[in-house]
């Protein structure tokens, strides 16, 4: 889709302010013109020359009927009253109503134009929104979070400043500029096409530095977005760069980043300011040059001198409509930029979505009846084609069983857990819950068969509150038993303001085990079907591991568990260990069976039972 096509999509579900718009910026113009149409009989009044236009007897339909009619009035008015001031107290009084009514049409239209571009932007974030939360897993994790964020506050706001300023200067500097330029047409048509022929090299000359606006402003959008990033690491590795002394290394790096930014965006701010100066010069060109040769048709006769000084003024209201069109033909250069990024942007994370169309508020939920079922499944990134992932996997996960995953990093686990939330779609194979293939199934309904509690304990800058119900609405005494059954219910409860209680960006106010116990309390809260454990305990010490064993036994009791591990011994009971090694399953059997068999899950249990009797 071309970029003007995607602007059109846009605009186009408002498009009704855009027609009010355009209805009272007409009536806007035509009164302007009004004004203007005044000036040459109130010349002739003063002047005391009250002669037919050079152009004919018979004047032209439309400008030229409404001077002669006003000529005709004021002459009248003269005649009758033999007083000329009695004429200029009419056209002040005509000029006032005049001038009331064009600025009634100006603020409405400001108003139809002020709704178009809330909903625009408004509607634009909403899709931005929405295609991160359509996009892949993969997008997200070979994306830059600051050029993803960038998107959605840099680039918005060039697009609401740059393409709806267009939109605006396009109907109202473009109407105006048209009407003025009939109006001098009907009064000298040679006079007016050597101005047109001036006005072409101006635009000539203004769309070239346009152009290379919009290179520059591509740059400084992409250079935004890295500092975004370099932003973002800063904060999320501050510890690790104390840590390691290297914050002037980092600060080098930020220097170079910043450089760079600054010079794209000085390059294209100097290019931005120039076009109104420059704009502003070439006018004054053109009306030396309409001076010049606008007088040698006064002096020979085939212009009135009213009508000439008219020329300049209605020329000189021309200068002002221009200059807008100008600063913001520069200013849409820089939005096309923008919505070409954003554009880019949707195309993408649509065309690798993993994520069903229906809307959730029409997505009944599902449940588990008999098992989860995992049949010939194979799977590789689209960077990594030539290795497999998983390789023809095959497993049955039974109503109320603790199946557990082990292996040595990189064998697959956590990739199989992506496909089973369906982030990931595999190359071969199928995922069934129950006899029902998952592709087949509202991908909203099947996740909320699922609770996920993981290594890092996901957690939002809110509430203890927020971070528990993620914004639904539940019973406070339930929220607060299932707190209790993850044993997070004492910290709780001993903390400042309780479940109101805020616990900072990534739940950093809270200690290891407090935050992963309130994952387990979120997961007992939305009552999943089947429990997904991602190493759950591995990140924490020996007193903070036992009490989330204990939340966790909780948890999965009469629960279908899925569980990742890397301490071996807290998967001792599960019903079924899967061992994975090079993306296939090794082994698989209960823990006495495989130590007994004396592969590799028994090679791994003696290595970490070594390491824990040494320490």
């Amino acid at each position: 889709m071309k970029t003007s096509t995607f602007i059109l999509s846009i605009v186009k579900p408002h498009r009704r302010y855009l027609l009010f718009y355009v209805i009272c910026t007409a009536v806007q113009v035509l009164f302007s013109l009004f004004t203007l149409a005044t000036l040459i009989p109130l010349l002739e009044i003063i002047f005391g020359s009250q002669s037919q236009s050079l152009t004919g007897e018979n004047p032209s339909v439309g400008f030229g009927q409404l001077k002669a009619w006003l000529t005709q009035e004021l002459s009248t008015v003269v005649e009758t009253s033999g007083q000329p001031i009695y004429a200029i107290y009419g056209i002040a009084i005509v000029l006032i109503a005049a001038s009331c009514i064009q600025n009634m049409s100006r603020y409405l239209a400001s108003r139809a134009m002020t709704k178009l571009r809330a909903k625009v932007y408004a509607n634009l974030r909403e899709n931005i929104y929405k295609g991160l939360n359509s996009a892949s897993l993969h997008y997200i994790k070979s994306n830059r979070r600051g050029q993803i964020l960038s998107k959605a506050s840099n680039d918005l706001t060039e697009v609401e400043h740059g393409i709806l300023n267009i939109a605006e200067a396009l109907f109202r500097d473009s109407l105006t500029i048209l009407a003025l330029l009939y109006v001098l047409f009907s009064i000298q048509a040679m006079l007016t096409l050597f101005i047109l022929a001036l006005i072409a090299i101006v635009a000539v000359l203004i769309g070239s530095i346009g152009r290379q606006l919009k290179q520059d402003s591509k740059a400084v959008q992409h250079d935004q977005g890295r500092l975004m990033d370099f932003f973002n690491e800063a904060i999320t590795g501050f510890r690790l760069f104390k840590a390691y002394g290297v914050e002037n290394n980092e600060k080098r790096r930020f220097d170079d980043l910043n450089d760079s930014w600054k010079k794209s965006y000085q390059s294209m701010l100097f290019r931005k300011y120039l076009a109104s100066p420059l704009t502003e010069f070439l006018a004054i060109i053109v009306v030396a040059s309409i001076l010049i040769v606008g007088s040698l048709f006064v002096f020979k006769d085939k212009l009135l001198a009213s009508e000439f000084i008219f020329f300049i003024a209605a020329f000189g209201y021309i200068v002002g409509p221009a200059k807008s069109l100008s600063s913001a033909f520069f200013s849409y250069q820089r939005g096309s930029a923008a919505a070409e990024r954003i554009q880019h942007f949707l195309s993408e994370v649509y065309a690798f979505s993993t994520t069903s169309t229906r809307e959730d508020s029409e997505v009944q939920r599902l449940s588990m009846a008999q098992n989860l079922r995992i049949e010939n499944l194979s799977f590789t990134y689209e960077d990594q084609a030539e290795r497999l992932v998983l390789n023809d996997l095959y497993i049955n996960i039974e109503k109320g069983k603790h199946i557990a995953l082990v292996g040595i990093s990189g064998s697959g686990k956590s990739t199989l857990f992506d496909l089973i939330l369906g982030f990931y779609q595999p190359i071969t194979g199928t995922i069934y819950l129950d006899q029902n293939p998952i592709q087949d199934l509202s991908i909203q309904a099947y996740r909320r068969c699922f609770g996920l509690v993981t290594q890092d304990p996901i957690l939002l800058h809110d509430t203890i509150r927020q971070n528990l119900t993620l914004g639904k609405t539940f019973e406070e005494n339930i929220v607060i038993e299932c707190c209790k059954k993850a044993d997070a219910w004492d910290f709780i409860r001993d903390s400042s303001s309780g479940l109101d209680t805020l616990i900072g960006d990534r739940g950093l106010q809270l200690s290891g085990g407090q935050r992963q116990r309130l994952t387990i309390a979120r997961a007992l809260l939305f009552d999943p079907d089947i429990l997904l454990l991602d190493e759950a305990t591995s990140s924490l010490d020996s007193a903070a591991e036992r009490s989330v064993l204990n939340a966790l036994k909780t948890a999965m009791k009469d629960r279908t568990t899925l569980s990742i591990a890397h301490r071996l011994s807290t998967v001792k009971d599960a019903d079924e260990i899967l061992v994975l090694q090079g993306g296939t399953i090794a082994e698989r059997g209960d823990h006495e069976s495989l130590i007994q068999s004396k592969g590799l899950y028994f090679t791994l249990y003696q290595a970490q039972h070594q390491v824990k009797t040494e320490s």
